[in-house]
C-alpha cells in the first residue's frame, strides 16, 4: 500500500526519490560492521566526536 502511495507522488510531482551512493548512507554506521577508515568517515559526517 505505501509504495503505491509514494509511486502515485513521485508519478504526480510531488515528491522525488533520489539515489543516495552506499558512501552516503548515514545510517549505516548505526546498522552495520564498518572498517575503521569508513567507521570514521561516517562519524566526521554525522558530528560525532571522542570525549
Amino acid at each position: 500500500m505505501r509504495y503505491h502511495f509514494i509511486r502515485d507522488c513521485v508519478d504526480q510531482g510531488k515528491a522525488r526519490v533520489d539515489s543516495i551512493s552506499i558512501f552516503e548512507q548515514l545510517a549505516d554506521i548505526l546498522t552495520k560492521g564498518l572498517g575503521k577508515t569508513a567507521f570514521q568517515e561516517l562519524c566526521s559526517k554525522i558530528g560525532m566526536i571522542k570525549i
